[in-house]
């Protein structure tokens, strides 16, 4: 029976970060990915938290979760819950595994008492998916990427979990902003 698991990096079974750093390699292949052999999924520096749905030793269902400080908007720190990876296997799709990671996403940067929102990047025919889960498309914002001194557009499609009082009075703001997410975003 899958069942939902919660890990960081130090307790993530060696199989599952196996299965899930191959998985990320053939979905969105970039130097990153090519980079992604034995090392941690992520910087622990980020604290990341994995979200695993999981049958005996197979992963069947998977996203992280980032805490990635960021300057921006009114020129004040925010704290940015970066949603990461979310990807279920083709054989298992359709059977409510993603739903159920991404509700658990949710539902953890919502009651995150340090966060001001979620972020996360994806397609445009997920938005409602994302949607049914609280995550509101952001049509204007522009994400940067790269080297500071030369960031690029991403070109991502962006949606949002506003959670603190401070992050949904500035939401027209942050739909309206150029971000820089850092050299790799999540």
């Amino acid at each position: 029976m899958p069942e939902l698991q919660i890990y960081d990096n130090a307790t993530l079974p060696a199989h599952f970060a196996h299965q899930i750093r191959s998985f990320i390699r053939i979905q969105w292949f970039d130097p990153y990915a090519l980079g992604m052999w034995d090392d941690a999924l992520w910087d622990d520096d980020e604290r990341p938290t994995h979200i695993v749905v999981a049958e005996r030793q197979a992963v069947l269902s998977y996203a992280m979760i980032l805490r990635r400080p960021l300057t921006t908007f009114d020129g004040q720190p925010i704290l940015v819950l970066g949603v990461s990876s979310v990807l279920t296997y083709p054989a298992f799709r359709k059977r409510g595994y993603g739903a159920q990671v991404v509700a658990e996403v949710s539902r953890r940067i919502a009651s995150d008492p340090e966060a001001d929102l979620g972020m996360l990047f994806t397609s445009p025919d997920l938005e409602t998916f994302y949607a049914a889960h609280g995550w509101e498309a952001l049509r204007e914002i522009k994400v940067l990427h790269g080297l500071a001194e030369a960031p690029e557009d991403s070109g991502t499609f962006t949606m949002a979990l506003f959670v603190s009082d401070r992050a949904k009075a500035m939401r027209p703001a942050i739909d309206r902003a150029a971000i820089y997410g850092g050299q790799w975003l999540w």
